[in-house]
């Protein structure tokens, strides 16, 4: 299993716009595994896998891509069209319908430009002691990993404040700078669900992390809202989910209980294995999808 987020036709700024894989470079990994006559299985196939301990009579690969990029839609498509592909979006309902953009993304690009930099450290002290020597890619990791770990109510001041850092007019030039961060919008969504290579999950409302400080409402609100949104607008029931982050620290019995209640059949990790017995199919391990993705695992496999 691989995941990704979005597919780029170029970047502006390769740390604000990480997430995105080159398109290009997204038909290379493709292509390798085209080379290694693996199966490219569909999400119903992975689900009808689970049910037999991912016991399989040959290799196989699936791509998933985290968030809902509206590039998803206007990149990724054309590229699976080609090589006849099914892959799996996992879209944050909340953000999507409020047309907001993630997290991360605020944080990144704040911090990279603000010219209230120094202010911020030191009404942020405790958070970045010893860090005088840090450009801002690092400061804006620190922050990143900081928000992550909080709870709701924290988390939220913290983002505002965040937020904070440029004007309105800033962010609406930065919006159209780094359009490959732009989510889709609910009718791009109903259109991309409608797609036959592609099956839609769900991937929190908006991207509150599942892990043990987080309020049981949040993670309640996390895991139904986007199960009844799409049973409203996408008129489904998703089966499978990914969590937000998906460490091994962002996720707990409170939030497999409740996807097993709301009857989901799979949910994804970012754990870097492959898939195997050895897991819950509530913490299925997926692998990053880079540019040396057949790298990784030409390292790792042996067929």
């Amino acid at each position: 299993m691989y995941f990704g987020h979005g597919v780029c036709e170029n970047k502006v700024n390769d740390f604000i716009e990480h997430l995105h894989i080159d398109k290009n470079d997204l038909i290379e990994v493709i292509k390798f595994w085209k080379k290694m006559k693996v199966s490219f299985l569909s999400m119903s196939d992975v689900i009808q896998l689970s049910e037999n301990g991912f016991k399989a009579d040959s290799p196989w690969v699936h791509f998933t891509f985290d968030d809902g990029y509206k590039n998803n839609l206007t990149t990724l498509i054309p590229i699976i069209e080609e090589f006849n592909i099914p892959v799996t979006i996992f879209v944050t309902t909340g953000l999507i319908n409020n047309r907001d953009r993630m997290p991360g993304y605020f944080i990144r690009t704040a911090i990279c430009h603000t010219t209230k930099l120094e202010d911020w450290k030191v009404k942020n002290g405790d958070l970045f002691k010893d860090c005088d020597c840090l450009n801002r890619v690092e400061f804006s990791k620190i922050a990143s990993a900081h928000y992550k770990s909080l709870g709701y109510n924290e988390s939220s001041i913290f983002l505002d404040e965040i937020k904070g850092l440029l004007s309105d007019r800033d962010w609406e030039r930065y919006d159209k700078v780094y359009n490959n961060d732009e989510l889709l919008s609910l009718d791009e969504l109903k259109e991309l669900a409608k797609h036959p290579l592609i099956s839609i999950g769900t991937h929190g409302s908006y991207h509150h992390l599942l892990h043990a400080g987080q309020p049981k409402s949040i993670v309640r609100s996390e895991l139904t809202d986007p199960f009844y949104y799409s049973k409203k607008h996408l008129q489904l029931a998703p089966l499978v989910h990914a969590y937000p982050n998906g460490s091994e620290n962002d996720y707990t019995e409170v939030s497999h209980e409740l996807i097993q209640r709301l009857g989901y059949k799979l949910s994804f990790s970012t754990i870097a294995d492959f898939v195997s017995i050895t897991y819950s199919q509530y913490e299925i391990p997926r692998l990053t999808l880079t540019p040396k993705g057949g790298w990784i695992i030409k390292k790792w496999v042996r067929f």
